[in-house]
């Protein structure tokens, strides 16, 4: 389905984007990590070049990066990914609810790796949200 799609649609179509995400979705939750984060990766680029590099599609693909990182214990290259996409999010205008959940998720992979200190500020900034 993917080849077929990008042999109609071209390579840099947000449709191929979709499946790549669908693809890499579906390898993360069999935990075959180094597949799901090609994938997410190839999405990315993908969108990037179809809508912009500031949408908000590009930071929902960045935040998926982060999570596979997260899996993979990868912590620093998490936070870099998680703190990516907030910065999406903040520019794209998300709600107050996606930017909390972004701060926990940054918070959860600092205290992961020790951090505790950055951990709580971010925790802190989840509570500060309005909802």
């Amino acid at each position: 389905s993917l080849a077929i799609k990008e042999q109609i649609l071209g390579h840099h179509h947000p449709m191929v984007a979709g499946v790549l995400v669908s693809l890499a979705g579906a390898a993360q939750r069999s935990k075959r990590l180094d597949e799901a984060l090609d994938r997410y990766a190839r999405a990315e680029k993908v969108f990037g070049l179809a809508v912009g590099t500031e949408h908000l599609l590009v930071a929902q693909v960045t935040n998926c990066i982060g999570a596979v990182h997260a899996e993979r214990r990868e912590y620093e290259e998490a936070v870099s990914s998680y703190t990516s996409a907030l910065g999406l999010y903040k520019r794209a205008g998300v709600d107050e609810i996606k930017l909390a959940a972004q701060y926990r998720r940054i918070g959860e992979v600092l205290y992961l790796q020790g951090d505790l200190r950055a951990a709580e500020r971010y925790f802190v900034r989840t509570l500060e949200v309005s909802f």
